[in-house]
């Protein structure tokens, strides 16, 4: 092909690394709203013009001085300017005409300018009466304590914040006391202070007051809703409430004799801030949030009536409604004594028939889902039970949801009748009830299956509800006839409720302007359907074969079609010149038989007689047909014809010949482009060409005497310039996700290259291509080391390395290079479209710092029985060809394939919990639930011609496809309920448990307990379209349909492989994969030769032995690993239950037996140890009551930990076994997690630095992780020994032996606030310590030391240098 006429390249050497904040999807979808709200409203943007860059708000209840950096206006005296509480002052940049960086340059040098910038945008603080705070960075939003000291007492110590918010284009100081009292109640409130009878502020919905800074620690503060005649509420201050999920909450109450009484929950929530990990417990840290003490959610489709136990007063909720309900002391002694209140309700079913029930309400329940028993009393005098459910959350108000599980919506036209399994009593819903009818299981959180009757029909067959997104048809036997009803079950929007809706599985779909009739099999009375209209078609017998007429029931009928099978053709109507277009599409809960008019390209081929020497006529016919006496279409020479089949039910290929010529027949299925020839040698060497080619929608058989006629409609595509082509190349890509809010580290994804390649190039053609595994690994084994070019079987020239030759076992050029991590190709000429992309390899890593798997994705590499034989595939590749037609206003995907590796996903419940919170919005908007749920409503209303099914028949540009395939997907999967991600990087408790805990209870409400899994797999076949029209979003939806319903029908998967019984699914599939690999390699050899024969067989057997060892063995140490779970749980330790979390499976066999017998060993010691060690640290950690917790723990551990440790022996060692024989490498992380400093600012990735951080969250089982790094170093050149420097600890590293399982311990830690000096003598390096040592007379020996060796100078000044900043930095 001729070059492009423009071209471009993107290509780079370097890798690109890339850091996503939550921060940054913040900013970016902030940016978005502007942009949109900006193209709205123009207007909008003149009003942040012409603001300050900062404004300084007083909120403190003081006055007080600040002075601005250098870089500010000096309007004001040296001293700076003073703010009287609630007054503001903008701050505005010095005018100077130097640029910023050329007056930085002229200052400092270039690693200066980052320092001078950040003091430059920094500002003086001072209080009367107390000394100043200096150096206050005001350029980052976030907030940052300081404790002001008094001058007058050196011990009177007060907090104050400086709180930064960026609002539009102006950032807000704030300076404020630590103590906050936030409205999220819908009135006003008044609040006052203690002692006082006037309020010291009014409030509005959403508003703040910010106590006074020197009252804030002391002050009590009371409520009332403002304007109704209540009293001020019981007093509270910061200590308030007790605490429940790491925060502390209570209820206060305000009382009028008019309207009783109004109760407002507190919610203490402690800040955090950007400057101080932890502020103490003596010292206000808090946002006090009012909210309003219970809310009532009806998540019905119905209106709710209810009432609460001890209030007269009922209430009433739409469907959809939320109800905040303030006269309820939902916290209250007695309340708690009697584990909450009982709540009554009632609803209306479709017949106006009631429901009632009552349910207890528990504030203490965070995230429960509690059981709602409803009773109807039906005409038979029967009571009828349904279960509904209620969920309930207090993490603000206590707010219950009340939802019923299923939601069940007819739109077949006729009734139907429902009933559950484990219930005796039925469901009527009839056709006329456009709602949605409620329906429960005997049992809340029981597996829903249920059994259908339609038309009067015999019961179904049992079917499940549970799994949202799936679908499927449903038979219901009536006699001789069979009903198939089409079942669709969708999640709603809140998550507890499905949707179950249920239609005709087959749906009739008149396109045409003339009337349809419809005769199915041998009857005799058609079904009729009007222009553009539809209807539900209900099968009448089980031949699966129908025929219509168009227009009136006198017309002639056409040919008789599958309805039950997906296909599309023209058929036609007695011979007339004219035709209806039938197409059906089938999924799994639904079949849509759609009728059109003709249209161009509707026929299946179009055929041309261009032949002009000889005026050859061409008869062409469906195969098979010509001897059941339909007639063949006749072409003669200079004409063309339209051609249909005959008989749609038959073989859909076509046949040709040449009557004038002889009887030979020609053969093609018209699926792709082809062309060929047909010699005459009788008929004077006479060679008639064909040709098969694609005009729009319309296929054509060309044929011709003429060979360029055939070339020019076959080739254009290999011949015409491109006028654009692009062509970007990327070795890597590192895209880090991290959630800055948290200083957590998520996950990393990398997208690498391959491994080296050898590719070859054949004398006398132009492409090189890679060579197999095999080649690549003797290619570089002699390219390393020549001598092995005989044993290898090579003849190889490397002495030019731009011009590699080969000449045995095959001659031509060699190539040594490695592909990129992406490569795309795109390129588009006056009628093609070409696509080409590779990825090559991709990985997610876990980078929390607790985690079950450090590997959450990988790809799986091939077998050896098909990696030794092929060459090296990327991980993606896609490749496209579309044709444009301009006269056609069409488009041909002529090649469209994708190939996607297998893939193995390991993910524990941590990382999903995580992820969520990442991508989750800091405040959710709960103002769209309400929207969210009429939008389910409206899922209920709306009609079958609305179903996205129907609508692909009728929107969207046809196209024609050619070839399109997509490979099938394999993946492993592996899941772990456990959740260790759910702290954060300080250890304490983070919001990843919110959702995580929300997932478990959707699971729950469907009866799913989640467990752990390992290596399940599913395989979902390939999509693949060969010679079909369809619209575009009839390709869209099948390709998603496609893949998704297979996903969701191997979800029975998990039950095979839940690690509460092992994995036999697994073992089942490793024998399988075994007998497999022995009878496709010895054939693979075979083809290669009969030395290669032996080696395939040989290798057959290895594998068949490896992966029944390997399964075997496998099997029992994941049923041996659940009972070690078990057993770990059992002892109630964390630390271990965390260990045991983080165990890495072993790689084999010895060191299966090292970790097995470490396990023992700290088993048994363990047990005896933690009668002494638990009560200790319990101790230490939570005083009397965690020592007394602690010995709980450690005679539990005596009894467990020893049988647990015999338990893991088991395990780790069929684990090593099961590893030996296992033939797929480990795969380990890219790189250690980030390390965030304690400035919470994400700096570009340093790996030094980082894996410093990872040593330091390891060593001694992370009794040091929540210090700050601050520098490391490696003594010996040995990465297991290791000094590092913290801003509280010295310490010298070393790996521990045998019994410490390997684990990296401390030789000595010292605190620095000990250490006196820090020297080097004789290659050493001593640490004199403030401690006298004394002798056994108590004769003081002068200072303690500790010292280590460090030969290598470099490092012995490195830690100098560091321990003495750390010193400087830290020590006081």
């Amino acid at each position: 092909m001729p070059p492009a006429a423009t071209s471009v390249t993107i290509s780079s050497e370097d890798p690109l690394e890339l850091t996503a904040t939550k921060t940054s999807f913040y900013v970016i979808q902030k940016l978005v709203k502007l942009w949109t709200d900006a193209e709205e409203n123009p207007d909008q943007l003149a009003s942040s013009k012409g603001l300050s860059p900062y404004l300084i708000q007083n909120k403190s209840g003081q006055s007080v001085v600040v002075t601005p950096g250098k870089t500010f206006t000096d309007h004001w005296s040296e001293e700076g300017f003073g703010l009287t509480d609630g007054l503001s002052q903008s701050l505005d940049y010095k005018q100077d005409t130097r640029s910023r960086i050329e007056v930085l340059s002229k200052t400092f040098d270039a690693d200066s300018i980052d320092i001078y910038r950040e003091k430059a945008h920094q500002v003086c603080i001072q209080f009367p009466g107390f000394e100043k705070i200096s150096g206050v960075p005001i350029t980052k939003a976030g907030r940052l304590i300081y404790f002001l000291k008094e001058k007058a007492s050196a011990n009177k110590i007060v907090p104050f914040v400086c709180e930064i918010e960026l609002i539009e284009a102006q950032k807000i100081v704030r300076l404020r006391s630590s103590f906050t009292i936030e409205n999220n109640l819908s009135t006003d409130v008044d609040v006052y202070a203690k002692g006082e009878t006037t309020p010291v502020a009014k409030l509005k919905p959403s508003e703040k007051y910010y106590a006074p800074l020197l009252r804030a620690s002391t002050s009590s503060f009371s409520i009332s809703p403002s304007g109704f005649g209540f009293q001020p509420s019981d007093e509270f201050n910061w200590k308030s409430g007790r605490t429940s999920g790491g925060v502390r909450h209570r209820s206060i109450t305000c009382l009028s004799e008019a309207a009783g009484q109004y109760v407002t929950r507190l919610v203490a929530e402690p800040e955090t801030y950007e400057n101080v990990a932890d502020v103490g417990k003596d010292e206000p840290h808090h946002i006090m949030h009012l909210y309003v003490p219970f809310v009532l959610h009806n998540q019905l489709p119905r209106s709710l009536r209810g009432q609460i136990e001890g209030y007269e007063k009922e209430f009433q909720l739409d469907a959809g409604a939320k109800e905040s309900l303030s006269a309820i002391d939902a916290d209250s002694e007695k309340k708690k004594e009697s584990r909450g209140f009982t709540a009554f309700f009632w609803t209306k079913d479709e017949s106006g028939r009631e429901w009632s029930g009552h349910v207890g309400i528990d504030s203490s329940k965070n995230d429960e889902l509690v059981g709602l028993e409803m009773s109807a009393q039906f005409p038979d005098g029967k009571s009828v039970k349904m279960m509904f459910g209620v969920r309930l959350t207090c993490m603000k108000s206590v707010e219950a949801h009340v939802f019923v599980p299923y939601w069940m919506v007819n739109k077949t036209g006729t009734a139907l009748e429902y009933l559950a399994d484990g219930s005796s009593h039925s469901i009527l819903h009839e056709s006329t009830v456009k709602d949605a009818i409620l329906f429960g299981m005997p049992k809340l959180g029981s597996k829903g299956k249920i059994k259908l009757k339609a038309f009067g029909s015999e019961w179904s067959k049992s079917f499940p509800l549970d799994a949202a997104g799936s679908g499927g048809n449903i038979k219901c036997k009536e006699n001789n006839r069979v009903y198939e009803l089409g079942l669709q079950v969708r999640l709603a929007s809140f998550g507890l409720s499905r949707i179950v809706t249920f239609a005709a599985y087959q749906i009739v779909v008149n396109k045409t302007n003339e009337t349809v009739f419809i005769y199915e099999g041998k009857s005799i009375v058609p079904m009729i359907i009007e222009p553009g209209a539809w209807e539900p078609y209900w099968a009448e017998g089980k031949s699966g074969v129908m025929s219509v007429k168009l227009g009136s029931d006198a017309e002639p009928e056409s040919q008789k079609f599958s309805f039950d099978k997906a296909h599309s053709t023209l058929l036609e109507l007695g011979g007339k010149v004219r035709g209806v277009y039938v197409q059906v599409e089938l999924s799994d809960s639904s079949s849509i038989i759609s009728f059109s008019h003709y249209f161009v390209g509707a026929a299946p081929v179009r055929v041309e007689n261009h032949i002009r020497k000889e005026k050859v006529v061409v008869d062409v016919f469906q195969k098979g047909e010509e001897e059941s006496g339909n007639a063949a279409v006749i072409v003669d020479s200079g004409y063309f014809r339209t051609f249909a089949w005959s008989n749609p039910l038959g073989k859909r290929l076509i046949n040709w010949n040449f009557p004038q010529l002889g009887s030979v027949k020609y053969q093609n299925n018209l699926k792709q482009d082809n062309h060929g020839k047909c010699e005459f040698p009788k008929q004077g060497s006479l060679v008639i060409y064909w040709a098969s080619f694609l005009d729009g929608l319309q296929r054509v058989v060309l044929f011709t005497d003429n060979k360029a006629e055939v070339l020019h409609a076959t080739e254009t595509e290999h011949i015409e310039q491109a006028d654009f082509e692009l062509t970007v190349s990327i070795p890597s890509v590192g895209i880090s996700l991290v959630n800055d809010h948290k200083s957590l580290t998520v996950a990393y994804v990398s997208i690498t290259s391959s491994g080296l390649v050898w590719e070859f190039k054949p004398m006398k053609k132009k492409r090189f291509r890679p060579e197999s595994y095999e080649m690549c690994q003797k290619l570089e084994a002699v390219y390393n080391d020549s001598s092995k070019a005989k044993e290898k079987g090579l003849l190889v020239d490397f002495s030019n390395p731009n011009d590699m030759k080969i000449v045995q076992p095959k001659a031509g050029s060699l190539r040594r290079t490695l592909h990129k991590g992406i490569w795309f190709q795109f390129s588009v000429s006056t009628h093609h479209i070409f696509m080409h992309a590779i990825v090559n390899r991709i990985q997610i890593d876990n980078q929390m710092r607790l985690n079950v798997f450090p590997v959450v994705l990988n790809p799986v590499p091939p077998p050896k029985s098909v990696a030794s034989q092929a060459a090296p595939k990327p991980f993606i590749e896609a490749s496209v060809v579309i044709n444009r037609m301009e006269q056609a206003n069409t488009q041909q995907i002529k090649y469209l394939m994708v190939l996607i590796q297998e893939v193995a996903v390991h993910v524990d419940m941590g990382f999903i919990g995580s992820l969520i919170e990442l991508f989750s919005p800091e405040n959710w908007d709960e103002s769209g639930e309400a929207a969210r749920f009429q939008k389910d409503l409206a899922v209920i209303h709306k009609t079958v011609m609305e179903s996205s099914a129907v609508k692909a028949v009728y929107d969207g540009q046809r196209v024609y496809i050619s070839f399109l395939h997509l490979s099938p997907i394999k993946i492993r999967v592996s899941f772990s309920i456990d959740a260790p991600g759910a702290k954060d990087n300080e250890g304490k408790s983070s919001l990843v448990a919110v959702p995580v805990e929300f997932v478990k209870v959707l699971l729950k409400s469907v009866g799913i307990v989640l467990t752990d899994v390992q290596d399940i797999e599913f395989r979902l076949a390939y999509f693949e379209l060969v010679g079909q029209s369809w619209t575009e979003r009839q390709l869209l939806r099948g390709i998603q349909k496609h893949y998704v319903t297979q996903a969701i029908k191997q979800m029975y998967a998990l039950v095979l492989g839940l690690d509460v019984i092992g994995n036999p699914f697994g073992l089942v599939t490793d024998i399988k994969d075994g007998v497999f690999d022995l009878f496709y390699e010895p054939y693979q050899g075979a083809i290669q030769g009969p030395g290669e024969f032996a080696v395939g067989m040989a290798y057959g057997v290895k594998s068949l032995v490896s992966h029944t060892v390997g399964g075997l063995f496998g099997t029992v140490s994941r049923v041996t690993g659940t009972l070690g779970k078990g057993l770990t749980k059992l002892t109630f330790d964390d630390e271990l239950q965390k260990e045991k979390a983080q165990a890495k499976k072993p790689t084999g066999i010895g060191e299966g037996l090292k970790q097995g017998a470490q396990s023992l060993a700290h088993g048994i010691l363990g047990g005896i140890t933690g009668i002494v060690t638990k009560p200790v640290k319990g101790a230490k950690k939570s005083g009397v009551k965690g020592f007394f917790t602690g010995v709980g723990k450690g005679l539990l551990g005596v009894l467990t930990r020893p049988v647990g440790g015999v338990v893991d022996f088991t395990t780790s060692t069929f684990q090593g076994i099961s590893s030996a024989a296992d033939l797929e490498k480990p795969v380990y992380p890219r790189r250690p997690p980030r390390f965030i400093s304690h400035d919470k600012i994400i700096h570009p990735y340093c790996f030094h630095t980082a894996t410093g951080n990872a040593i330091l969250q390891v060593v001694e089982e992370g009794e040091y992780g929540s210090d700050q790094y601050f520098a490391h170093t490696v003594i010996f050149n040995d990465p297991k020994i290791v000094f590092l420097v913290t801003n509280k600890h010295l310490l010298f590293i070393k790996e521990g032996d045998f019994i410490e399982s390997g684990e990296q311990k401390a030789a000595f830690v010292t605190p620095l606030s000990e250490i006196l000096e820090i020297r080097e003598k004789d290659n050493a390096i001593f640490v004199v310590l403030k401690a006298i040592k004394k002798s056994f007379f108590g004769k003081s020996e002068g200072h303690e030391q500790k010292g280590f060796k460090a030969p290598k100078e470099t490092d012995r000044k490195y830690a100098l240098e560091k321990v003495h900043e750390a010193l400087k930095l830290f020590q006081h």
